[in-house]
């Protein structure tokens, strides 16, 4: 296994004082770190806010080798953005457009144990959307070595440790970090987010945030056989 989804996330803004305030008010997210930039914890989801000009979320894998790691991504037609080497930023962006950080943690692939309940909104699910969401899902399901599912609402999820990696149709290809059901999307419109269309909704700082659908079903995923 060459690749897994982490958990953590990155956000690039002007203000990083400012995103890490929002966060914190309207997501009840927890600063446990504020150096040239802040570290943001809610859940299972670590956000990590550093100034720059702004751009898209950029999603993480993590790899226990990256020298080998570099040699599948190039395979894979990964465009190389930044590759400084371990510990610090390697950043690729796939053929569909998504930006991904490359980390080496080999302590990542020690078998893992799963956790209590959590009770916050949040999920250990990131992803994106796309016109063409169940393709990029087929890319990355052999990436991650990992089957691919289709949930009942429609959406393409692959699953990676203790993280998921979540696909839908939209008209835009974007990151996006997925909620729990039932939470209440109006509260943080009121916030100031953006109601897109189709339940998504766009934070002041481009973060794009979707509720996991609630349809009442006897089993939860669907995998071929």
């Amino acid at each position: 296994m060459a690749f897994l989804l982490s958990r953590c996330v990155g956000l690039v803004t002007p203000d990083p004082g400012a995103a890490a305030l929002f966060y914190q008010d309207a997501f009840d997210m927890d600063v446990v770190r504020s150096e040239v930039g802040f570290e943001m914890v809610a859940g299972p989801l670590r956000l990590f806010i550093d100034p720059g000009q702004a751009r898209p979320l950029v999603l993480e894998l993590v790899t226990d080798d990256a020298l080998e790691a570099r040699g599948i991504l190039r395979s894979f037609g990964y465009e190389e953005l930044v590759w400084r080497g371990p510990g610090q930023s390697c950043l690729v962006r796939d053929p569909f457009g998504l930006v991904m950080n490359i980390h080496e943690d080999r302590s990542a692939f020690i078998e893992f144990c799963l956790s209590g309940p959590d009770e916050s909104i949040f999920r250990p699910c990131v992803g994106a959307q796309s016109p063409i969401s169940e393709d990029v899902a087929e890319f990355y399901a052999k990436l991650l070595e990992s089957p691919l599912c289709r949930t009942p609402d429609g959406c393409h999820v692959v699953d990676s440790g203790s993280m998921r990696l979540r696909f839908r149709q939209g008209p835009t290809t974007a990151p996006m970090v997925w909620l729990r059901p039932g939470t209440p999307l109006g509260t943080f419109a009121e916030a100031g987010c953006a109601d897109c269309q189709n339940g998504v909704l766009i934070d002041p700082f481009g973060i794009h945030w979707c509720a996991e659908s609630s349809v009442t079903t006897t089993t939860a995923v669907v995998c071929p056989l």
